[in-house]
């Protein structure tokens, strides 16, 4: 049986690899072959079913103990598991609180994996920590029934044996198919499911299918049966050819499964996860037992088994290993920290504290300082236990000013509410400007002075507080999302964005209602309606959300008026909730219809609420391709008349008819690499794609046929995160996608991937820059902290979108790292050959060093 140790180091290292692959960004080469290592864990559950089975059919009837009760049984198992798993969730504790991401761990899955209590509650499995450690509260109900199983199938002859592990081995099959063919469901159904999800019933049975222990009972009750199997067959003496080199038969039948896609099974993700594999895997077990083929032999060796007793340390450890590590890739030297690391946790805290005492202590302790948690909770208003539990994640500050290579900067836009103006910024606000920051800028060159960028950015702040929802009883919590939001304007000079920004104070910039929501006069406020309120099924609980006013704004000229776009759910009128007598939004009465964009356009200098006049994009007005939440329209100017890119998958465009908001649409069609279905991984995870910034049109003949574009930008959303690109289209309808680039280097703080925004998108002129004439401000929010803009040449830019193949989009997950980052915000002197950023276009590798261009 020693054997078995090193094959099962073998499956560790292969699940740990797995799910380094899967990192962001992948810490090893996502090869096909890490797609299948999630495959051994269900294997882990046949393993401790055959070994335990396997001790008790091998002893002779009178060395059987039989005063051995279920609960010691279950305390002397779990005592090899239980203090180093504890241990391993007390440092993942730690990392998380140190990297600022604490706020995603759920306080009851904390407390219910504590207790080895998380697979049974769905809803709770995938919000802890070290959730890939969930098998183990899985198989504590399996040590339940083990004598019961073992009694009955020490009563079955190999015929019944044989006839029940093939009835087993057929349960996968019709799990994994009978949706599709008995109800009709989509064959990725159970891909669908996103982590940490629980909003419906799929994703509540996907989670119960990946983990609650029902659904692996068949499997460990395989690993008694093949226990069973193989004492029979050695007691008679007949052990068959196949059962004599299992181990070097079932690798090479896994091999071709785990490399070859022509052997792919039919939904791998479910029908490996409960048992497909289950015959070669327990081949293997029956091979391996036996030891007499070359690969068992192998693993055998004592070196290999020695290694092997670290097997379970190497599982429980691999992220905490990462982590301590502090790299973005696991090369040799990781493998080896993690081995050592794992020999290290194995000699000091399993072996020692592998005894039913010491387990025994450890669960007492646990339980008194969650009381002492829960009591200490209690004591406190419920607000203050809502911040503690709640909490957003602390952020270290980003440098001020970052200088890359080719001249690419980074600066924080520091866009300030000045004193005067607080009153009229923050008048409505309660706390007034405590707690604000100003993000999501958004940028347009001044047509008549090309000196001056204008900027709008949005003003926010968000609270979170918790109360009584009206008309329950018992009377239930509801948590209620208030964001506040101004809008607020800005004239920056150009040269401002080459070097440390200066603090550039900002004017609150009123929108007027447009007249459809007018009841008395222009003094009207605007109060945009409440959106649906959240039910969350999973834990019962609702969230209401509640806005002050527009968002996210959009800044542009056209035939010298401003432009101002904003997205807002639609305005109504305060209402008094309840028996507070609080003046609170409404629900929006459209559900079909509740969030739109708004413009609203003035003369040069006359930009004050009376002199702005506001209109609906009534877009949706007509019935056709409505949806619930228009935002994110980028506008651009084309042969005089206004247009607007509505979406990108399809790409829809549309046309402003008149001054009164009437649209039309002009283009409609399907761009192929803008439909992002991800073919890296084996879910094939859809990307939301929204739009980003408005369009600039750029006239530049250093690229031939391609001289004269239109520039924007685009964001993706992945399980909550963003990434920013830009891409390129003609200049004339049927205005077709040119290029797109890899997402764009934003700066974001080590812990919050994902977090930036890119609102804002400008092309300006730089006398004397030596990087060249021309530069791409971007400006973007980072989270919800602060405002930054990402300046880069136009001739670097243009390289990132047009290196490769032209109309193709060449779409990558993880954004390119800038070389030889400075924290300095002095302007260093041009290279004598500039090299092109490595990595940043449209997702190649190392580019050829080229000479300077200019623009």
């Amino acid at each position: 049986m020693d054997a078995l140790n090193g094959a099962r180091l073998l499956a560790s290292m292969h699940v740990a690899a797995t799910h380094l692959s899967r990192h962001k960004p992948p810490a090893v080469p996502a090869a096909y072959v890490l797609q299948w290592g999630f495959t051994w864990v269900p294997w882990f559950f046949m393993l401790s079913g055959y070994i335990l089975a396997y001790s008790r059919y091998a002893k002779p009837p009178g060395a059987v103990r039989r005063d051995e009760t279920v609960w010691s049984f279950i305390i002397a198992r779990a005592a090899a598991i239980y203090p180093l798993y504890l241990f391993s969730v007390g440092l993942a504790f730690v990392f998380a609180w140190a990297q600022g991401s604490i706020h995603n761990v759920a306080p009851a899955a904390l407390a219910s994996q504590l207790f080895l209590a998380q697979s049974w509650l769905p809803t709770q499995t995938e919000h802890g920590l070290q959730a890939h450690c969930w098998f183990i509260s899985a198989i504590i109900p399996f040590w339940m029934l083990h004598s019961r199983m073992v009694e009955l199938t020490s009563r079955m002859d190999v015929r019944r044996l044989l006839s029940l592990m093939a009835a087993i081995a057929v349960v996968p099959w019709v799990i994994s198919t009978a949706p599709t063919m008995v109800f009709g469901a989509s064959p990725e159904w159970f891909s669908g499911h996103n982590w940490m999800a629980t909003k419906g019933w799929r994703d509540i049975i996907v989670v119960m299918l990946k983990f609650h222990p029902l659904c692996y009972v068949h499997i460990y009750y395989f690993g008694v049966l093949l226990a069973a199997l193989y004492v029979r067959l050695v007691i008679a003496g007949t052990i068959p050819w196949v059962i004599r080199n299992g181990a070097v038969l079932a690798y090479a039948g896994l091999a071709l499964v785990f490399v070859f896609p022509e052997f792919r099974p039919p939904q791998p993700l479910l029908f490996c996860r409960i048992g497909g594999l289950a015959p070669l895997q327990g081949l293997l077990l029956l091979g391996l037992s036996y030891g007499n083929d070359p690969v068992a032999k192998a693993l055998k060796h004592p070196v290999v088994v020695s290694f092997g007793k670290y097997s379970y340390c190497v599982y429980i450890l691999q992220f905490i290993c990462f982590n301590a590590w502090g790299g973005t890739s696991a090369g040799p030297g990781y493998w080896l920290f993690l081995l050592a690391s794992s020999a290290l946790a194995h000699h000091l805290i399993q072996v020692p504290f592998q005894t039913p005492k010491a387990t025994l202590a450890l669960l007492k302790l646990v339980a008194q300082a969650v009381l002492c948690c829960v009591v200490l909770l209690s004591f406190l208003p419920l607000d203050q236990r809502t911040a503690i539990i709640d909490a957003d994640p602390p952020r270290k500050p980003l440098p001020a000013a970052i200088q890359y290579e080719d001249g690419v900067f980074d600066i924080r836009l520091q866009l300030v509410v000045r004193p005067e103006v607080e009153a009229d910024m923050f008048g409505t606000w309660p706390d007034g400007a405590k707690g604000h920051s100003v993000i999501n800028p958004t940028l347009a060159l001044d047509p008549e002075d090309r000196s001056l960028v204008w900027v709008a950015a949005r003003v926010h702040r968000k609270d979170r507080h918790v109360e009584k929802q009206p008309g329950t009883f018992p009377p239930k919590n509801r948590t209620v999302l208030q964001w506040y939001s101004k809008i607020a304007m800005a004239a920056v000079p150009t040269a401002a964005f080459q070097t440390q920004s200066p603090k550039i104070p900002v004017y609150p910039l009123e929108l007027p209602l447009p007249k459809k929501y007018t009841s008395s006069g222009s003094d009207d406020h605007w109060v945009p309606c409440a959106p649906p309120t959240e039910h969350h099924s999973g834990n019962g609980t609702v969230t209401v959300t509640r806005s002050s006013g527009p968002e996210d704004p959009r800044i542009a000229f056209s035939k010298g008026d401003l432009v101002v776009t904003a997205f807002s759910y639609q305005p109504v009128h305060l209402r008094k909730s309840g028996k507070s007598g609080q003046e609170v939004a409404p629900l929006c009465a459209n559900s079909k219809g509740y969030g739109r964009m708004y413009e609203a356009r003035g003369k040069r200098g006359k930009w004050t609420k009376d002199a702005l006049a506001t209109e609906e994009l009534g877009w949706a007005a007509s019935g056709k391709d409505e949806q619930a939440i228009e935002k994110n329209w980028m506008q651009f100017e084309n042969l005089g008349k206004t247009h607007y890119i509505r979406s990108l998958a399809p790409v829809f465009i549309i046309l402003r008819k008149n001054e009164r908001g009437k649209l039309e649409e002009v283009v409609r069609r399907q761009v192929p690499g803008l439909m992002l279905i991800r073919e890296d991984k084996p879910d094939k995870r859809k990307w939301e794609v929204h739009g980003g910034s408005n369009a600039v049109l750029v006239e530049d003949r250093e690229y031939g046929n391609f001289g004269r574009y239109y520039l924007a930008t685009f964001h993706t959303v992945d399980k909550g995160k963003y990434r920013n690109y830009a891409f390129a289209f003609q200049a004339g309808r049927p205005f077709g996608i040119l290029s797109v680039s890899s997402p764009l280097p934003l700066t974001q703080p080590k812990g919050s991937d994902g977090q930036a925004f890119l609102s804002g998108l400008a092309v300006v002129g730089v006398d004397g820059d030596p990087f060249g004439g021309k530069r791409v401000l971007l400006g973007y929010g980072m989270g919800d902290s602060e405002s930054r803009v990402l300046s880069v040449p136009l001739h670097i830019l243009e390289d990132w979108l047009f290196h490769g193949k032209q109309g193709e989009a060449h779409l990558d997950e993880n954004p390119p790292k800038p070389k030889k980052a400075a924290s300095s915000g002095k302007r260093a002197a041009a290279p004598a050959k500039q090299r092109k950023w490595e990595g940043a276009m449209l997702g190649e590798g190392k580019s050829k060093s080229s000479s300077s261009k200019s623009s």
